[in-house]
């Protein structure tokens, strides 16, 4: 009974299993079988638009942009400060002069959003072929490592 058993159950599971799309014989839809996805890895809550990468938002990722108009620093009122954006694949790090500000982001064609207590706002932009970034309403290049 248990050779029997064995032998029924390894049969199912060869009937299961996708045929060979390079055996001559076979008749089954390979096309069905295939895994994955051509969105990119969504693991990293990377965004990346069907039909092409989206260069825009992956620029992003291990950068580090400089505001272009300096402010009067806060603690010190005589000095110009920059704030500075450094991007991960999800995150973001906002340095003021005097604290840092963070959170998650996703991109979809150039434009920056975070979600925020249930409501999804726009932060900015990005455009990759002139490495400027526009952060709620205020311009910011990107740095060379």
């Amino acid at each position: 009974m248990l050779r029997l058993s064995l032998a029924l159950a390894l049969a199912l599971l060869l009937a299961a299993c996708p045929q060979d799309k390079d055996d001559p014989d076979s008749t089954g839809d390979t096309a069905a079988s295939t895994t994955g996805t051509t969105e990119g890895d969504t693991s990293t809550g990377a965004t990346v638009t069907t039909g092409g990468a989206d260069v825009d938002c992956a620029f992003l990722p291990g950068k580090t942009f400089r505001q272009d108009v300096g402010h009067s620093c806060p603690l010190e009122p005589a000095v110009t400060c920059h704030d500075e954006l450094r991007f991960t694949e999800a995150t973001y790090d906002h340095y003021h002069s005097d604290y840092v500000s963070y959170g998650s982001y996703t991109c979809e064609a150039g434009v920056i959003r975070e979600a925020n207590g249930g409501e999804t706002i726009q932060l900015g932009t990005i455009t990759a072929a002139t490495g400027h970034l526009v952060w709620e309403g205020e311009g910011f290049t990107a740095q060379q490592p």
